[in-house]
């Protein structure tokens, strides 16, 4: 299962990354600070699952969802 991280808070995706590697299934786990480039990269690799800070800078977690 590959795994997306999105948060705008260094420390707290350094934590989240970190867990969610730790999970058997999670065969591969992305981190990105800016949701750009998370919105780049998932467009070519698509996540099976994501974990979406709600509130970020350019665009909230929600509309990254979309």
């Amino acid at each position: 299962m590959l795994a997306l991280c999105v948060d705008d808070e260094r420390l707290g995706l350094e934590a989240l990354k970190r867990v969610v590697s730790s999970v058997p299934q999670v065969t591969g786990t992305a981190a990105f600070e800016n949701e750009s480039e998370a919105l780049l990269w998932a467009g070519h690799h698509r996540p099976d699952v994501a974990f979406l800070d709600i509130q970020m800078h350019d665009m909230g977690g929600l509309m990254l969802a979309q």
